[in-house]
């Protein structure tokens, strides 16, 4: 009850005498409580004396509080105006000194919240001026050590250091502070160069350039200013004419791009080009005009000629959907590309698509290699196969004029055994990177609309078919005329260790004929073309340059004998050789 009505908010609220009234009601309810209680006089004393201990300590420390307050507050006030007087010495600011002390602000007053606000506002400004005027001192200081004075009555103090050491501390000076001025002349010069410089590009009107810099930026760049605000201010001019050079050499480079785009699709001369490129240089106003008005122009000549353009560009949307592999549907699906309302929209909506065709092209650019060789491998096995099914190129002999071709069935070979070996290699790694793109993308790759993968694993059985194909038709091909020629053949070349045929028929039931190719394992396709069975195959299909090698090297009759009794097997074979009578004739000669 005592702590309620002597809190700190009451006792703030009340004053002397109402606080004696208080304090008189509450004892007199104290003795009251102390009758009825029954206390003692003594132990009545005791707890009087208590609560007015209690009550002088709650009012001592009210006041010692306040008192610290107060304390602080003048301690402060004070530290500001030793502040103020500080800066107002260091500024040299006696008239606005005087005025303070006139109007007797510099002191502490009360009350001192109303005092400190006042000299906080003081405060402030006057380190604002501070401040001020340091920088200011600063960008202009120069010299780093005292100076005697030069003024023309002044005497210089006994007590000035003119020492050898003090000498040559201003010799150094005087050199640091030539080479300053050096540099900044310098600078300056450059600056104002660049800035002369970037007005002739510009092409600059004179009445709009700054007439101290043209007249002083060669021989006295100094008269410009050598102070740091004067090198901003040349710098910030320089590097506003350079950012309006580039603006306009961006410009410039975009108009030259269209105009020279438009120069390509209306096919004007190369000539009239260069002309215009070399009347136009620099980048003025005059000559971002001229690409201005030249474009124009070009813009109207190609709606005169929009029909041409429309249909390049679709030829060139043709090329793409070549390349793609894209299905019927999806050619169709850019409808565009079949209207013949021709018109600036036609011809935009044309190269965007062509854009995006040219985007998904590099997408897909090293999937699409793949399917090119795979599908390029695909082409010669077809026309490989074409091929084989004529057996009369084998009886066929060159027209006149024309030379005969006798080493086509060795290249024929030679590609089967090539597609043999290459076209399951490529149709793996082809299934392979389609399974890998498809995972990246999250959507099939299609080729002519049909999904790449099960289009190639077809395509993969019929190259695993190839071989056993080609083997049937080379062997069906490759069967002799007759029997009798193939004894008479044998006859003659008995002393050359064995007839061709009977080779080759036991090259064939064996199940090694190079041109049969009945076997497809990697090494007998890694097997190089000079092995027997090869030598053989040159000589049964009558390989001319062969022949022709062996006749004009014949050194000897043996090998004379077995090169005539090839040339006949051939001629029999193809039904244009010699009469029966020189084939008789021929054995006779080689019997002896």
């Amino acid at each position: 009850m005592i702590d309620t009505v002597l809190s700190t908010n009451q006792i703030a609220a009340m004053d002397a005498s109402y606080l004696s009234q208080q304090v008189n009601a509450i004892i007199g309810q104290l003795h009251g409580l102390f009758d009825e209680i029954g206390v003692s006089n003594h132990e009545r004393e005791t707890r009087e004396e208590e609560l007015f201990n209690a009550l002088s300590e709650a009012l001592h420390n009210q006041v010692r509080l306040v008192t610290t307050e107060k304390k602080t507050m003048v301690e402060e006030a004070q530290r500001m105006i030793n502040g103020i007087r500080q800066m107002e010495v260091s500024l040299g600011d006696s008239r606005s000194r005087r005025d303070y002390e006139d109007e007797e602000d510099l002191k502490v007053s009360y009350p001192l919240s109303r005092c400190l606000q006042a000299l906080k506002e003081k405060h402030q400004q006057m380190g604002k001026m501070h401040r001020e005027r340091f920088e200011q001192v600063k960008k202009s200081t120069f010299v780093r050590i005292p100076l005697p004075p030069t003024g023309l009555n002044q005497s210089i103090s006994l007590s000035f250091d003119l020492s050898p050491a003090y000498v040559d501390q201003l010799d150094a000076e005087f050199t640091r502070v030539y080479e300053e001025y050096t540099r900044r002349v310098a600078t300056v010069k450059g600056l104002a160069e660049n800035i002369v410089q970037l007005w002739a590009e510009l092409g600059t009107p004179q009445a709009q350039t700054d007439g101290a810099i043209v007249k002083h930026y060669r021989d006295s760049p100094e008269q410009l200013g050598l102070h740091e605000e004067d090198l901003a201010r040349l710098r910030a001019r320089r590097d506003r004419l350079a950012d309006e050079k580039r603006a306009r050499e961006r410009r410039l480079r975009e108009l030259r791009a269209a105009v020279e785009e438009l120069w390509s699709k209306l096919g004007v001369e190369e000539e009239e080009q260069k002309g215009f490129v070399r009347a136009n240089r620099g980048c003025g106003m005059r000559q971002v005009n001229e690409y201005e008005d030249e474009l124009a122009r070009l813009n109207e000549q190609k709606r005169q000629h929009l029909p041409a353009f429309v249909e390049d560009a679709r030829v060139r949307l043709q090329e793409l959907w070549d390349v793609l592999y894209l299905s019927e549907d999806e050619m169709l699906a850019f409808t565009p590309a079949f209207s013949a309302a021709y018109s600036d929209a036609l011809l935009e909506a044309h190269e965007r698509e062509i854009g995006r065709l040219e985007a998904l092209r590099e997408e897909r650019a090293p999937t699409l290699a793949m399917v090119d060789r795979h599908q390029a491998l695909m082409r010669e096995r077809d026309e490989l196969a074409a091929s084989s099914q004529d057996a009369s190129r084998l009886m066929m002999r060159g027209q006149k004029g024309e030379k005969r071709d006798p080493g086509k069935l060795l290249r024929e070979e030679k590609m089967r055994k090539r597609i043999a070996k290459e076209l399951p290699k490529v149709t793996a790694e082809l299934c392979r990177a389609l399974e890998t793109w498809e995972d990246e993308y999250g959507r099939p790759f299609l080729v002519h609309g049909e999904r790449s993968s099960n289009f190639h694993i077809n395509n993969t059985i019929l190259a695993n078919g190839f071989h056993k194909t080609s083997t049937s038709r080379c062997q069906q091909q490759h069967k002799q005329p007759d029997r009798t020629t193939a004894a008479a053949i044998t006859s003659r070349n008995q002393d050359a260790g064995g007839s061709t045929i009977d080779r080759n028929r036991r090259n064939t039931q064996a199940g090694t004929s190079v041109d049969c190719g009945s076997s497809s394992s990697d090494e007998q396709d890694d097997q190089p073309d000079t092995d027997p069975g090869s030598s053989s195959d040159t000589s049964a299909f009558g390989d001319a340059e062969a022949r022709d090698e062996l006749a004009g090297a014949a050194a000897s009759r043996d090998i004379g004998k077995q090169y005539d009794g090839k040339r006949r097997w051939w001629d029999v074979a193809a039904g244009t050789g010699a009469d029966e009578g020189t084939s008789a004739e021929d054995a006779g000669s080689d019997g002896s």
